[in-house]
C-alpha cells in the first residue's frame, strides 16, 4: 500500500453513503447492513408524464432515502459520481438519441444556502458516465415552497413559471437531471418550458422517486425503436 492511500484510508476511511458506517474498499458504496434496503424499481424505472418520460432506478425509501438526504442536506456532493452510475444505466439503451444532459436548477438564494446545486452535480457525473456535453439550459425564477410539504394538487402550481429557458438548441434532444421526483410536478414544468423555447424531446431522469409517483402514473415499455423516445 503506498503511502497517500494508507493515508487516505486511516484519515478519510470510506463510508456508506446511507448511514455513514466504515466499509472498505476506496470507493463509496453501501454497508452489508444498508445494502439489503435498496429498493429498486425494476420494471417500473421508466414512467410517462406530461411532458416528459421519466426514468428512476430507485424509490425513495430505506437506504436510497437516507443517502439522498445526506446528499442533498448534509454537503455529501461528493456521492453524486456513485448516484450517476445506477442513473446513467436506466437511460443507457436511448444515450444514443440523446445530445446533451442538462439539470432542473436551484434558484440563486437556496443554492447559495446549501453551497451547490444536487441536481448539477448528479447532471455533471451523468454526463460523464454517458459521455455526453453538458449544458445549463433552465434558470429557477423565484423560490417555491418544498414540493413534499404540498398536496398533490398544490404541486402543479407551486412550480408553475417557475423556469425559464436559458440555452436550448433548435430540436436537442435533452436528458433532464433531477434528483427525487414526488408527482412529477417539477420535472413536468421543466420539461415543458424546454419544449416550448424549441427542444426537440425532453427525456427525464431522477436518482429516485417516491411510490406516490405510481399513482395515476403509465409504465411506458422501452420499444424497438429506440428513436420514437425522442420526438416531440
Amino acid at each position: 500500500m503506498n503511502l497517500k492511500r494508507f493515508i487516505a484510508e486511516t484519515f478519510f476511511p470510506p463510508r456508506c453513503v446511507a448511514c455513514g458506517k466504515v466499509i472498505k474498499g476506496m470507493a463509496y458504496g453501501f454497508c452489508r447492513g444498508c445494502v439489503t434496503d435498496l429498493p429498486e424499481t425494476g420494471e417500473k424505472n421508466l414512467f410517462t408524464i406530461p411532458y416528459v418520460s421519466l426514468y428512476a432506478p430507485y424509490y425513495y425509501e430505506g437506504a436510497i432515502r437516507r443517502a439522498l438526504i445526506r446528499f442533498k442536506f448534509n454537503g455529501k456532493k461528493q456521492y453524486a459520481p456513485f448516484f450517476a452510475v445506477y442513473m446513467a444505466e436506466c437511460v443507457r439503451e436511448i444515450a444514443l438519441y440523446i445530445d446533451a444532459v442538462t439539470f432542473v436548477p436551484l434558484a440563486e438564494k437556496g443554492r447559495r444556502k446549501r453551497g451547490y446545486d444536487q441536481a448539477e452535480e448528479l447532471a455533471v457525473a451523468v454526463a460523464a458516465e454517458l459521455g455526453k456535453p453538458l449544458v445549463s439550459s433552465l434558470v429557477k425564477l423565484r423560490e417555491t415552497k418544498k414540493q413534499s410539504g404540498l398536496r398533490r394538487a398544490q404541486r402543479v402550481g407551486n412550480v408553475l413559471g417557475a423556469y425559464a429557458a436559458a440555452d436550448v438548441g433548435e430540436g436537442a434532444r435533452l436528458l433532464l437531471v433531477d434528483d427525487v421526483a414526488t408527482t412529477g410536478s417539477t420535472m413536468s414544468e421543466a420539461a415543458k418550458t424546454l419544449l416550448s423555447a424549441g427542444a426537440g424531446n425532453v427525456v427525464g431522469l431522477c436518482a429516485a422517486k417516491t411510490e406516490k409517483f405510481d399513482r395515476g402514473k403509465r409504465v411506458k415499455r422501452l420499444p424497438s425503436d429506440k428513436t420514437s423516445f425522442v420526438r416531440r
